[in-house]
């Protein structure tokens, strides 16, 4: 696949997903949730929104999975230092079957969450077709994050410190001060994510940061950096780990591009980067 190819097929994929914010199925689950601090040990489905504050959220135990089926937790405080929904056993899962035009009917989490979802470093955790709007951090430490719309998150996106080698960060939609934070022992594959680096936010833009503390021998590719800000950052590799890098696109108009090419882990796109 050409580069142009490659680049409006993501487009198009992840467009798709902004907008529907998830697949139009029936909700899923026996268990309806009405309140914040609803504990779930089987399938459960939101059929409310839900306004909560600091110290509230939902647990899931037991492998058990969360449709927001199209409602919305919002944190309504300052800042909601209790992860929105944690799960406390492998195999549980946040997702979204309910989707409609934009802002209809679109299952997400506003408000200042810290983060929204805590996986907990639980084997076969995921976060699916979820959107995030506005919150501090959207989730961290699950085993797949995939099909996800993170917008405005002020400053974060999604942190892991590894699960398993077959971890994954895929097919989602960032606009974010830092999109994706990779430490620890992660050693799973990001790829096909668009990003919109948006250094207005936190004033900077990091789209894919493996800190010092990543030791893992993880993979990146096939992602997409959008903007060209003084502060925005494509890839920032402090890890001490051993990654491979592999057709990730940059804006060339961005001077950090040139440098993420020259490194290596990015890849010169062969057409013009501007869009319509």
């Amino acid at each position: 696949m050409t580069n142009v190819r490659r680049i409006i097929a993501l487009g198009a994929a992840l467009l798709t997903i902004a907008i529907s914010g998830g697949s139009a199925l029936a909700c899923q689950g026996s268990i309806a949730v009405t309140s914040c601090t609803a504990t779930c040990n089987s399938n459960c489905f939101l059929n409310t929104d839900l306004n909560c504050t600091n110290g509230q959220g939902i647990t899931l135990n037991s492998g058990a999975k969360l449709d927001l089926c199209g409602h919305t937790m919002n944190c309504t405080s300052l800042i909601c230092y209790t992860a929105g929904v944690t799960m406390t056993a492998s195999s549980s899962q946040v997702l979204n079957t309910i989707s409609g035009p934009p802002n209809n009917s679109i299952g997400k989490f506003t408000g200042e969450w810290y983060p929204a979802v805590e996986c907990a470093n639980k084997s076969a955790s995921k976060v699916l077709g979820v959107r995030f709007e506005g919150v501090t951090r959207a989730a961290q430490n699950c085993s797949k994050f995939q099909q996800n719309v993170v917008a405005s998150s002020d400053p974060f996106g999604y942190a892991t410190s590894g699960i398993a080698g077959t971890d994954e960060v895929s097919d989602n939609y960032f606009n974010s001060g830092s999109a994706i934070n990779l430490t620890g022992a992660f050693a799973g594959s990001v790829h096909d994510n668009l990003i919109a680096m948006n250094d207005t936010t936190g004033g900077f833009a990091d789209g894919i940061v493996a800190d010092q503390y990543a030791y893992g021998a993880f993979n990146v590719s096939n992602n997409i950096f959008l903007g060209n800000g003084a502060s925005s950052v494509p890839i920032t590799d402090d890890s001490i780990g051993s990654p491979t890098y592999a057709t990730n696109y940059c804006d060339p108009l961005n001077s950090n591009c040139t440098t993420c090419i020259s490194s290596g882990k990015c890849t010169s796109p062969q057409v013009s980067f501007t869009l319509p």
